[in-house]
């Protein structure tokens, strides 16, 4: 964003850049909470589900990746 242009390559005020940097966190921030909220409901519902990752650590990225493929929607 620090080296953005518009289509004519004009560079856009600062006041611009964060105007749109803000409204990029706020939302991030919504949905990484919403989540992570999810996430842990989900291992909460399910505890075989917690002794299954933890017993294999090695899970967990692709427990994480297809939690968030399941709540994306």
């Amino acid at each position: 964003m620090a080296q953005a242009t518009f289509a004519d390559g004009s560079i856009p005020e600062v006041i611009e850049v964060v105007r749109v940097a803000t409204i990029l966190f706020a939302g991030g921030q919504g949905t990484a909470a919403r989540f992570l909220g999810n996430m842990v409901k989900l291992l909460a519902e399910h505890p075989q589900l917690q002794e299954l990752l933890r017993a294999d650590r090695e899970r967990i990225p692709n427990f994480v990746e297809e939690t968030l493929r399941l709540f994306s929607q």
